[in-house]
């Protein structure tokens, strides 16, 4: 029997549904990674709730937003990517909300892609973790996105 994880970059996860007892390990130093990512850091700004009527605000309020899942490789790669650069960003934990499943289809809809992490920079949607490393590859268009707003 297999249990359908997420769909995290586009790329589905299967796992057997009876898991390891090894893997209960491995689960919680990934959740502690995340909470080190989260706790006592002035860079990434944690949402504590979110509904789509806030999201135009959201996008003219900050520089960098990203949209994650608290189960998602690729969103804290994002997170820590975006700290290592020492960029200031707001994220939303969409599938720790109360309203998820409403928050999730918003999203989806208002991006067009069912991947995550889904980031914004400047208010516009630029895509995933790859999009924002291409973004710094380009150094002037880098430090464009990055000057073109104050904080």
């Amino acid at each position: 029997m297999f249990l359908l994880i997420s769909v995290c970059s586009g790329i589905r996860i299967s796992v057997p549904a009876l898991v390891q007892a090894n893997s209960t390990t491995d689960v919680a130093e990934y959740n502690a990674t995340d909470a080190a990512l989260s706790s006592n850091d002035s860079l990434l700004i944690k949402a504590e709730s979110f509904t789509p009527a806030d999201m135009p605000q959201v996008l003219q309020d900050n520089k960098v937003v990203l949209f994650t899942l608290s189960y998602c490789p690729w969103c804290k790669k994002a997170k820590k990517y975006l700290k290592k650069k020492g960029v200031k960003a707001y994220y939303v934990v969409v599938n720790k909300l109360d309203n998820k499943d409403e928050v999730i289809t918003y999203v989806n809809d208002y991006t067009g892609d069912d991947k995550y992490p889904k980031i914004f920079v400047n208010g516009e949607f630029i895509g995933s973790l790859k999009a924002l490393k291409d973004l710094h590859k380009d150094k002037a268009a880098w430090n464009e996105a990055m000057e073109k707003t104050s904080w």
